[in-house]
């Protein structure tokens, strides 16, 4: 997941385990949880089941 968000834009001197572990529940914990922000602009959201990390978060469909 880390090297997941660092690859969508996010500063890898930045992302802490707080930020990786936030993205984690996305997956592993899901209780409808809003985006979690990470540094660099990035976004995490889960969305139908599939979790989306980029600049903004995809529009439902």
């Amino acid at each position: 997941l880390r090297r997941a968000a660092v690859e969508a834009g996010s500063p890898a001197g930045s992302l802490f385990a707080v930020h990786v572990e936030a993205v984690d529940a996305l997956v592993t914990a899901w209780r409808g949880q809003g985006p979690v922000q990470l540094p660099g602009g990035v976004v995490a959201v889960r969305r139908c089941g599939t979790l989306y990390l980029g600049q903004e978060p995809p529009t439902q469909s």
